[in-house]
């Protein structure tokens, strides 16, 4: 019976689950990431997505997010184990809608690219921990929003405006834009494979052995 390489594992990043938002409070953040390992080489491909959708509407707090990742890395030990030092290069895009009060929220859209590096340790059997930083670049478009009317003040329709006082005719949306550059993500990924290259064709399965 031999071992078969793996083709494609599943992981979430730890930090995301016990995530601490200030202002806002306990928010973890559930996420899943893939990573297909090709046949041969050491290229593999890594998607994400990153979904909290929280709101607490007494206290008007809102964290909400639709993140979506993808990721090309390359690991530099020899062999089909894809453990050790990577290097990795990602975009991503989300939309978001954030609030900590009746008069601090907002809601928009953005895009990044970041460079990474990361060491992945093999846990035995199918798992693996990898350990990982990134830099990188971030834009958005947003607009900040508010509860009740913020020309009248008046909370009695129950509604959320967005926070303009000018002319309604000039209102444009996204009006408001933000870049970063530095640091744009950590992590601490515990991964399970879940699906193995057959050793005699090019087939693949959820057995692990032959």
């Amino acid at each position: 019976m031999r071992e078969r390489p793996h083709a494609l594992s599943i992981g979430t990043n730890i930090l995301y689950d016990a995530f601490y938002l200030p202002n806002y409070g306990w928010a973890p953040s559930p996420n899943i990431i893939l990573e297909y390992y090709p046949r041969r080489g050491n290229w593999t491909i890594v998607g994400s997505f990153t979904f909290p959708y929280y709101h607490r509407w007494g206290k008007h707090k809102f964290y909400q997010i639709r993140d979506y990742h993808l990721e090309a890395r390359r690991y530099f030990s020899p062999g089909f184990h894809h453990t050790g030092l990577y290097l990795a290069a990602y975009a991503n895009c989300n939309i978001y809608g954030i609030g900590f009060s009746k008069r601090k929220g907002w809601e928009g859209e953005g895009v990044g690219g970041a460079v990474k590096v990361g060491y992945a340790v093999n846990l035995g059997k199918c798992w693996r921990l990898d350990l990982y930083a990134a830099g990188g670049v971030y834009w958005t478009k947003f607009d900040p929003y508010v509860y009740g009317n913020p020309i009248t003040g008046s909370e009695a329709d129950g509604l959320y405006y967005y926070n303009y006082t000018g002319d309604v005719r000039l209102f444009k949306k996204r009006n408001h834009h933000r870049t970063w550059v530095g640091p744009t993500e950590v992590g601490i990924t515990f991964t399970w494979d879940v699906l193995f290259y057959r050793l005699r064709n090019s087939g693949a399965s959820f057995r692990r052995y032959e």
